[in-house]
Order: structure tokens, then sequence, then C-alpha cells
């Protein structure tokens, strides 16, 4: 009986022992400069953002904190910063300004919840994700670090920069990350900078996984650079003011290709289309279209050589089949319509005009 008694007191502690190994292995970590910090509260996961408890987190970044209970609004200082976060809304004020933010401040458990990596970023930290260990990393930041809206993008985004400095200014390399709430949906800058802004050989990254390589003016593309796109698209040539203009090549994820001239983000001019079919144009184009002379042989044999107006064949044109027809005269969206001549493979010629393919009146009924 003392053996039966014994064996299920050992059973129930590794039991025990497992659920609290697992807990403890679940839990959320903050870590500031190596140091992990210890809250009377755990670390919260909201909507995948990390919420932790607010007095905890400012006053480990060295932040004075005070509340206000008529607004119901946390608030935290450190130097000339003042952050501010209303509970349940998705908006906090920096200094007065508002920033749109994922997940608002919340009560957990009698606590008031903040999120972390707006808070530290805000006060001019850098936040990483450890997932092996699952810890919110915050670095503070040394004397090259330099944190101000609207220094290194435009609009209202702002960030945290770390590099060369002129003026009190970015100059010469250096790297700015947004803050996550921005509304380029921009991650990161690593590159060359002019009085602030990007100017010269770069690397931009957004949220959504997409990246440019390449040069920058005033913090937009301009000259050669490649964007690569998260669907696997990918276009190298010159941009200006952030489009794409004049020479450049864009791969598609699907095989396509168009090489040539661009103009506000849009093939326009004479270029070189593909497609994964075999299929091949060559000719001019007017926002994205084959319009102008231009000619298009298909994977099929078929060659049309002529006119063309918003991708159809549009005006004057011939088409030879590849079962070696042949017509020679107008189109209209793609049809032939007008006057025209059809010689069929066996040398028999057709005159007379035409209406969406149909031959309505021939020539040779006029023959008397």
């Amino acid at each position: 009986m003392k053996k039966t008694i014994s064996v299920l007191l050992v059973g129930i502690l590794m039991i025990c022992m497992s659920i609290l190994s697992y807990a403890t292995n679940n839990e959320i970590k903050v870590s500031v400069d190596d140091k992990i910090l210890s809250f009377d509260v755990q670390p919260q996961i909201v909507e995948g953002r990390t919420l932790v408890p607010f007095r905890g987190i400012f006053e480990a970044l060295g932040s004075d904190v005070d509340w206000d209970g008529e607004n119901k609004t946390a608030i935290g200082m450190r130097g000339n910063i003042i952050i501010k976060l209303p509970i349940g809304e998705k908006k906090a004020y920096k200094n007065d300004q508002p920033v749109e933010i994922d997940v608002p401040a919340t009560i957990i458990e009698g606590r008031t919840f903040v999120p972390v990596r707006f808070i530290a970023e805000s006060l001019g930290a850098m936040v990483t994700w450890d997932g092996g260990t699952k810890t919110v990393v915050i670095k503070e930041m040394g004397e090259k670090t330099y944190v101000k809206d609207q220094v290194a993008y435009v609009g209202e985004s702002g960030g945290i920069y770390t590099g060369d400095f002129q003026n009190d200014r970015p100059n010469g390399k250096g790297s700015f990350r947004f803050y996550e709430s921005n509304q380029y949906r921009a991650l990161k800058y690593k590159g060359e900078f002019k009085n602030g802004r990007m100017v010269g050989e770069g690397v931009f990254e957004w949220l959504n996984g997409d990246k440019y390589i390449g040069k920058f003016n005033n913090n937009q593309k301009h000259g050669e650079g490649t964007l690569i796109y998260i669907n696997r698209d990918c276009y190298t040539g010159n941009w200006k003011e952030d489009k794409k203009s004049d020479q450049g090549t864009m791969k598609y994820a699907n095989g396509n290709q168009y090489e040539g001239q661009w103009l506000n983000d849009q093939p326009n001019g004479k270029g070189i289309k593909t497609w994964a079919n075999g299929d091949h144009y060559e000719g001019k184009m007017k926002d994205g279209l084959r319009h102008g002379q231009g000619t298009m042989v298909y994977a099929n044999g078929d060659r049309y050589e002529g006119s063309w107006e918003e991708d159809k064949f549009y005006g004057k044109g011939t088409m030879k089949y590849a079962n070696k027809d042949q017509y020679e005269g107008a189109w209209k969206a793609g049809y032939k319509d007008g006057q025209g001549t059809f010689t069929a493979a066996d040398g028999k010629v057709t005159k007379g005009t035409w209406k969406k393919d149909e031959l309505i009146e021939n020539d040779a009924d006029w023959n008397f």
C-alpha cells in the first residue's frame, strides 16, 4: 500500500514539474541591455504583439511614469520625450503627436499593459525578437543614435538612425529602422545619407518583404536600381522620383518579360515583350499596352505586323497565318474591319469590305 502511494506521489510530482517546466519555457521574457526584466505580472501576447506592465518597462528604460485617471491614460517621460497611451485606443501620442499602434494599451489582471516595441523605439532603443528564447531584446543605443520624426522619409514616419552625422543630421553612411506603424509600411534602409535624407546608394526594405537595391535621391528611388518583389517579380533599370523610367527590364514570376522604355512606372515607348508560352512582341507601348506600330509573333506561327491600339490590332496591318493564309488591310479592336485583301494558302484572292472578321462586301461582285 505504501509503495503504491509512493508511486502515485512521484507521478503527481513529475506531472507538476512538467507543467511548471512547460509554463516556464513558454513565458515571454524581456531584456534591456542583456538584463532580463522581472515583472509582477508576466508579459502577454495580444494579437501577435507583446504587451508588458507599463510601469515596469518605462522605469527599466529610465523614464518617469504617471497616470491620468480622468482620461485613463498611461504616461511615460524621459528627457524631452513624453509618451501617452490611452487605454483601449489604437492611437498613442509622442510629444502630443498622434501615432497609430497595432494593439492598444489595456488592463490585464489589474495592471496596465502597453506595447513594448512602441515604447522602446519611441525612447530611442532598438528592439528585436529572439524566437529561440522567446525574448524581446531591447538595446539602448549609444551616441550614434538619432531618433526624430521625418528625418529619413517624407510624411510623418519616424524611426531610429544609427550612423554618421554632420551638423546634427545624418550624413554619410548609416541605417534607419522605421517605427512599426508607418504609412509607408517600410521596415528599414541602409546606405548613404545627405542632410538627413536618403541620397546615394542604399538598400530599402518593406514590411511585406519587397526589397530595393540601388540609387536614391531626396528619399526616392532615383537612378539605376533593382526592385525585388515578394511575389518574385523583379525590375532592373532606371528610376525617376520613385517610378520606373527610361530603360529597364521587368521579369515576372510567371515567366513573362518586358524590356524597353518606361514612363511613370509603366512600359511606354519602344520595347520587347515576351510571354512564357513563346509569344513575342516588338514595337511601341503605351501605359503597359501594345499601342502604335509593332510586330507580334505567336508561338503557333501566326505573325501580325502593323498598327495597335490598347493591346488590339487597330488600323492597317498584315496577318500571316501559320497555315499560309494572309490578310492585309484594315483592323478594328482585334478584328478584320474595313477594306482588305485575303489571300488563301491555295492562292485564291478575296478583296472587299470586312466587319468583325466577316466579309460583308466582295469587290468581285462589282466586276461587270
